[in-house]
């Protein structure tokens, strides 16, 4: 990784043994060596801040990461990666992502100053669900 980078979260694959990305402030990076080397990401991503990345606990390859206040999605591991809507095509600047095992069809976000949002990502990736709490 870029010695100038400041990192801003790692996630593990579950599924894929020594797979983990890193985001960071000069972009998201993947090791699929433990670690061992990284490469930068750009199919689908440019070089700017990721803030965060998650694996999905249940469903193997997909990733789910936040550049410049947008939500993007991978299903192959991280290799490339797509926009995801998440109502409107408004950026949403999450603090958090989390998806649950215990609730594999939805992403929570926690939105600064604005509370949780919580969104589809089964077959209709995305769709969002406004119940969002204080």
């Amino acid at each position: 990784l870029p010695e100038s980078a400041q990192w801003y979260g790692l996630a593990v694959d579950p599924v894929t043994d020594g797979t983990v990305l890193a985001a960071t402030s000069r972009g998201l990076f993947r090791s699929t060596n433990r670690c061992a080397t990284w490469m930068p990401v750009r199919e689908g991503l440019d070089g700017g801040t990721v803030s965060h990345v998650v694996f999905h606990p249940t469903v193997p390859g997909m990733v789910f990461a936040s550049q410049f206040g947008g939500l993007v999605r991978s299903t192959d591991g991280g290799a490339h990666w797509q926009p995801v809507d998440v109502g409107g095509g408004h950026r949403f600047w999450p603090s958090t992502l989390l998806i649950l095992s215990a609730a594999p069809e939805r992403m929570f976000a926690l939105l600064p100053r604005r509370g949780v949002l919580s969104c589809g990502i089964g077959p209709n990736v995305g769709s969002p669900d406004t119940s969002s709490g204080r």
